[in-house]
Formats: structure tokens, sequence, C-alpha cells
């Protein structure tokens, strides 16, 4: 779904919300009645942000024991 052209999880969620357009490619569960359309309120946003930078760490990749290059 996310192909890096966006960098900050904020602007990636911004494009969810507000920047998809009608596409053979546009998964149909952003569709409501055939629009994009990602309904989150912005509590609900920031929520989802805030569990997305949950899952996002450098340190993971920086761990020499928990990388692939074991």
């Amino acid at each position: 779904m996310h192909d890096r052209r966006l960098a900050p999880l904020e602007d990636v969620l911004k494009h969810y919300r507000s920047g998809m357009v009608p596409s053979t490619t546009l998964d149909a569960a952003f569709l409501r009645e055939g629009q994009p359309d990602l309904s989150l309120n912005d509590s609900e946003a920031d929520a989802l942000l805030a569990f997305l930078h949950v899952l996002t760490t450098e340190r993971f990749l920086a761990t020499e024991a928990l990388s692939a290059s074991q």
C-alpha cells in the first residue's frame, strides 16, 4: 500500500486521508460510495500514528542480535 514516496508517517496518513484519487489499483477497502475515503477523525488519526510509531524503530535494525545479517 505504501511505496515510500512519502517519508514521515504523518505525510502518509495525510495522503490517505485527503490525497487519494480513484484508480484501478486502489484497494476497495478505501472506497466509500465509489470514491476514495479514509474516514478517520483527528483523534483516530492521532491514535493510528501513535500505534505506527510504536512499530517503527531504527534501534531494532541496528541491534545485531535482532538484525537479519547474523
